[in-house]
């Protein structure tokens, strides 16, 4: 049921390449394609993990508009998947289908599924680190948590700087020691900082 909201929500919803963003990802993946490592040269081309995963699906589909749908695809298919399986391990099974299909279908996810943009991986890299971030625990296993969900929260900067404001909820977080333990904080904190440098 899931797919096939999926599939007709995208079919309905279609957008594809418009000549705008997009074709300037693509420079930016053309050139990790052909003299990596590419530093960028505008704000479009130094949103890293989106051109990588474009970059990727160039060398797998070619040079044309398969891939450029294929990678806006894999970015929905992967946040309709995070908020499936974030909102099961908070409600059962039946919250995750029911948030997965309300987000399968939501016109802004929609309208950027089918056009390379940074938006959907950006929105999954965050809610990932939250997720992680929000399963709480105790020991090894909270700071490796921790670490995990900071990767994902650097990462989500390196698609857009923009992403740093999302996480301006750590600071009173961390003053106040919980739901989320200090630790798992600092551990997201060089998990963050591996990234970023």
């Amino acid at each position: 049921a899931l797919v096939l909201a999926m599939g007709l929500a995208v079919s309905i919803g279609w957008t594809g390449f418009m000549a705008s963003d997009d074709s300037l990802y693509f420079v930016g993946a053309e050139h990790w394609l052909r003299d990596p490592p590419f530093a960028g040269d505008n704000h479009w081309t130094t949103r890293f993990p989106l051109l990588w995963s474009f970059a990727g699906m160039l060398m797998l589909f070619g040079r044309n508009f398969t891939a450029f749908a294929a990678t806006a695809l894999l970015w929905y298919a992967a946040l309709i998947a995070v908020v499936g399986l974030f909102a099961a391990r908070i409600g059962g099974a039946r919250t995750g289908w029911i948030a997965a299909l309300l987000a399968a279908t939501l016109p802004v996810v929609v309208s950027n599924a089918t056009t390379v943009g940074v938006d959907l991986l950006e929105t999954m890299l965050l809610l990932g680190g939250a997720w992680l971030l929000g399963e709480g625990g105790v020991g090894r296993a909270a700071m490796l948590r921790g670490l995990a969900a900071g990767v994902l929260f650097g990462t989500a900067i390196l698609c857009r700087e923009t992403s740093l404001l999302s996480l301006v909820a750590m600071g009173p977080l961390f003053l106040i020691g919980r739901p989320v333990s200090r630790g798992s904080l600092i551990a997201a904190g060089l998990g963050l900082a591996l990234i970023l440098g």
